[in-house]
């Protein structure tokens, strides 16, 4: 009777590690990471690898020089997924520019990851 205890506890243990490592990892972004873009975008789209609570997830895209704040407006799926987060910008310089984007992804299970990349928008290229 303790062997079947010990296999079952053994058992829980193993599957509820499981869902410990079920973390949301960025997949895509647009614009891309280190792209140059030669259209502004409209806007920042991020698609991960599980689905996000958007009420606790956060979504920043900043001018990497100046470090004004670019993205406006509340942040949500685009209509694209419960794995996605987009987040509109206001109209970009017209010269050449470096953005910045920082996220916090909140998956479902309230699991948190970061990041931060950089896009340039580069209207000559």
């Amino acid at each position: 009777m303790t062997k079947k205890y010990f296999f079952l506890i053994l058992t829980v243990s193993l599957l509820q590690a499981g869902q410990a490592f079920a973390h949301a990892h960025l997949k895509t972004s647009d614009p891309a990471q280190n792209a140059v873009v030669t259209q502004a975008p409209a806007q920042v789209t991020l698609k991960f690898s599980e689905n996000l609570e958007l009420s606790m997830s956060k979504l920043e895209v900043k001018d990497s020089t100046s470090g004004d704040v670019v993205s406006t407006g509340k942040l949500s799926d685009g209509g694209q997924g419960k794995s996605t987060m987009q987040v509109a910008l206001n109209p970009l310089k017209k010269t050449r520019s470096k953005y910045q984007v920082n996220w916090k992804a909140v998956s479902t299970d309230t699991h948190r990851t970061q990041g931060t990349y950089e896009f340039t928008f580069d209207p000559k290229e």
